[in-house]
C-alpha cells in the first residue's frame, strides 16, 4: 500500500521515501524509532552464472541498500556485481545527486576503504582530481592515517602492539596525543 491514513503517525515518514523504494514488494524497512531514520535492506544478487538454475529466486537475506530520514534526504548504496569486491559497496549516491565512489583495497586483514571520490556534483561540474579523503591502515588492518584531499595528514592513530583493534593513541595535525 502506497499511502498511509493522513492520522498515522507514520504518514508523513513513509511518504518521504521513493515511491519505488516504497512500491516494492521486495524491499524491507528497518526503523529503531518513529521518525527514522529508514534503513533500506533490498535483495542482491550476483551475475548469473552458467551453472544457474533459472529463473533464479530472490535470495533469502536482504542487504543495506539505503539510509532515509524523515526529511526525505536519502543515501543509495551501490554494490559491485563482479570481479574483486563483488557484493561490497563501492558508491554512494546522496538525495542531492552527488555520486561518491569507494576505492576499496585488500589487505590480509580483510578488504578496507582505501580513498573516496567525488565522481558526479551537478552544482560543481568540475570534479575534483584528487580523492576527498584518503586512509592509510596497519599491517593489522587498523585505521593509521586520514589525509584530506589536499594529501594532507589531517589524523594519526596508533594501536596497542598485542591487543589488535586497541587503541592507544589518536592526534589531530598539529595537537599532541590523546
Amino acid at each position: 500500500m502506497d499511502t498511509q491514513p493522513e492520522s498515522h503517525r507514520l504518514s508523513r515518514l513513509w511518504q518521504a521515501l521513493p515511491a519505488d523504494v516504497r512500491l516494492s514488494p521486495h524491499t524491507y524497512f528497518v526503523a529503531n524509532d518513529a521518525t527514522g531514520p529508514w534503513w533500506i535492506l533490498e535483495p542482491f544478487q550476483l551475475p548469473v552464472s552458467p551453472d544457474d538454475m533459472l529463473p533464479r529466486p530472490l535470495p533469502p537475506f536482504r542487504v543495506l541498500s539505503g539510509l532515509v530520514d524523515r526529511f526525505g534526504n536519502q543515501l543509495r548504496y551501490h554494490r559491485d556485481a563482479d570481479g574483486e569486491f563483488a557484493g561490497q559497496v563501492t558508491a554512494v549516491t546522496d538525495s542531492s545527486g552527488r555520486q561518491f565512489r569507494l576505492e576499496l583495497v585488500t589487505l590480509p586483514a580483510g578488504i578496507r576503504l582505501a580513498a573516496v571520490w567525488l565522481v558526479r556534483d551537478a552544482a560543481f561540474p568540475d570534479l575534483p582530481s584528487l580523492p576527498l579523503a584518503r586512509y592509510d591502515y596497519s599491517p593489522r588492518g587498523e585505521l593509521a592515517a586520514v589525509y584530506d584531499r589536499a594529501g594532507v595528514k589531517t589524523r594519526h592513530f596508533e594501536w596497542h602492539p598485542q591487543h589488535a583493534g586497541l587503541m592507544v593513541a589518536h592526534r589531530y595535525t598539529g595537537r599532541p596525543a590523546t
